[in-house]
This record gives structure tokens, C-alpha cells and sequence, in this order.
């Protein structure tokens, strides 16, 4: 009998560390979610994205005129949560880096506008509050069956002769699986960065390309595939 009840006490007192353990594991910081960037819950997003070439010129829809406001529409929110899933590494913002829907929103902060080419490839474009050096673009095929968008965003290379020219690194982040750039973000990317590195003061110059995929694999592209050539700067001969 002796027995029975130590074998009683010992069971009660294993359920109850047990109870505690669980209890401490769910206020322990950390323990639940070790990861900063991950990805929070979503709204249900539209296939139909020919919503944002109202806010792009030309426009007839109601948007006409307000490319700066695209980045307050819940819909272009919803759409980077449930498009960009990828981590970053290269961008903090008071100790930690940004999930990339957070980061899309902060390199467009200052809105640069929306362009809108052949009637369907629509690139929003902004740059860093404060800091408008880091720029960023997002490039949406508003017609594709399967949500298609890219986002790029320059972050510096610290390396290198500061003095004559600024070096870039130009980050890639597609919510789909690239084989290969679709030949108008090509262009659309190449425009946007003459125009944005037009009239420097010293030359810009983008060095390094990183391709972030869907499943976080990146791949390294040479800057060349882009044509990515700055303008010459004010300052140079």
C-alpha cells in the first residue's frame, strides 16, 4: 500500500512540472516565435489587380492623378504580405530587419509615383524617408494569372572609392521563381534607375546584384543584365 501511494504522489508530481513547464514556454520571450520576419496573417487578396493602373498615368479610373497614395490602399498592403514571404539581411530598423511587406513600405516611403507601361506593367516607385539614396520599386504585371511583382531595393557597399562615386548593391526579391527577368521589368528597372541616379553629384553605380526567390535561394546576377548605366554625374569630366 506503502507503494501504491509513492507511485501516486510521483504521478501527481510529474503532472504537475509538467503543467509548469508549459506555462513557463509560453511566457519565456522568444519561444514561441524566434523570428522576427515572420509572416503575419493575411486578407484575402484579388486575382484582379487592374485596380492599380488606376492609380498609375495614364489613368482614367478614379485614381487618376494620386500614384502617391497607392501605398495607404489595403489592397497594395495585402498584396505585398501574401506576394513577398522571402527574409532580408541587409536592411535594420531599430535593431532588427524588417519582413520585406514592412521594407516595401519603408522604400517607398517618400513616394516617387506610378508609371504604367504597355497598359499593364505597373512600377511603383519611392525611396527612403530621410534617406533618399536607398530607393526602391515594386513592378507588377496587373494582367498575369498568377500574381507576378518584384521588388528591388538598393542597399550601399560601404567599399570602394567613396570619394568618386557611390557603389550600389541592388537587392531582388519575386514572388515567383525566376528562371530568367521578364524583359519589361528589365525596362521598366533600367528606367527608373537613370532617372533616379540622373544629376548626381557624384556618380552612382550599382556593383552587386543578389535575385531573392520565393524559397529565399539567392542568386547572384551580373549588373550588366540590367543595363544598368548611371547617367555621368554633375561633378565629372
Amino acid at each position: 500500500m506503502m507503494a501504491s501511494s509513492m507511485n501516486r504522489a510521483f504521478a501527481s508530481f510529474r503532472h504537475s512540472l509538467a503543467a509548469v513547464l508549459v506555462a513557463l514556454v509560453s511566457i519565456i520571450p522568444g519561444t514561441q516565435c524566434a523570428d522576427s520576419q515572420t509572416k503575419p496573417a493575411t486578407a484575402s487578396v484579388p486575382s484582379d489587380l487592374s485596380w492599380i493602373r488606376d492609380y498609375a498615368a495614364p489613368s482614367t479610373g478614379a485614381e487618376k492623378g494620386r500614384g502617391s497614395d497607392i501605398k495607404w490602399d489595403p489592397r497594395f498592403r495585402s498584396l505585398m504580405q501574401s506576394s513577398l514571404h522571402q527574409q532580408q539581411h541587409f536592411w535594420r530598423d531599430h535593431g532588427r530587419f524588417l519582413p520585406i511587406p514592412e521594407l516595401v513600405q519603408t522604400f517607398i516611403g517618400v513616394p516617387g509615383g506610378v508609371v504604367l507601361e504597355q497598359d499593364r506593367y505597373a512600377t511603383v516607385t519611392g525611396c527612403v524617408p530621410h534617406d533618399c539614396e536607398d530607393r526602391g520599386l515594386v513592378w507588377i504585371d496587373t494582367a498575369a494569372k498568377k500574381t507576378t511583382l518584384i521588388f528591388a531595393a538598393t542597399g550601399l557597399v560601404r567599399s570602394g572609392p567613396t570619394d568618386t562615386e557611390t557603389r550600389y548593391h541592388l537587392w531582388l526579391f519575386s514572388s515567383t521563381s525566376l528562371n530568367w527577368a521578364p524583359q519589361p521589368f528589365i525596362a521598366s528597372l533600367a528606367r527608373w534607375w537613370s532617372s533616379t541616379s540622373h544629376g548626381q553629384i557624384i556618380s552612382e553605380k550599382i556593383v552587386l546584384v543578389t535575385l531573392v526567390q520565393p524559397s529565399g535561394e539567392t542568386v547572384d546576377l551580373s549588373p550588366s543584365i540590367f543595363s544598368l548605366s548611371a547617367p555621368q554625374s554633375r561633378g565629372g569630366k
